[in-house]
């Protein structure tokens, strides 16, 4: 039976770049938190690459919320199209919205316990940060 020929007809799941957009910056958050390392991030990068009508391919900037498209020889920054295919791998539908849940990101690693840097100029202590909440110091 594996010999029938596909259907004459086939539905496309399609998203639009914002819906995109809103997904990768939840992952995103999740690697500045420390949820997701530096493997799982990248993991979680090569499922936000998604074809167009034509069968452009394009993705977002990891750290920038730019999108780029593949020319066949480089990403290349660009404008997406309103709409772009979601990718065929395994996926849930999203209970209560119209259009599918974009691919989730790979298994979490372990939460390590945030350490406080304390700041050369004030003394406060900072958690996770760049820059002193208090004084505004470049820490680190």
């Amino acid at each position: 039976m594996s010999d029938r020929p596909p259907p004459p007809e086939s539905l496309t799941a399609l998203v639009t770049p914002t819906s995109v957009l809103t997904q990768f910056d939840r992952i995103r958050e999740q690697y500045r938190m420390g949820v997701l390392d530096l493997a799982a991030f990248n993991e979680a990068l090569k499922l936000f690459q998604f074809p167009d009508s034509d069968g452009v391919l394009w993705t977002i900037g990891a750290t920038s919320n730019t999108w780029y498209r593949w020319d066949g020889n480089a990403w290349q920054p660009g404008d997406p199209p309103a709409l772009l295919q979601l990718p065929a791998m395994p996926m849930e539908l999203a209970p209560e919205t119209e259009q599918p849940a974009l691919p989730a990101a790979p298994a979490p690693a372990p939460p390590a316990e945030p350490q406080a840097i304390l700041c050369p100029k004030c003394g406060a202590a900072n958690v996770g940060k760049k820059f002193c909440t208090k004084c505004g110091t470049k820490l680190g």
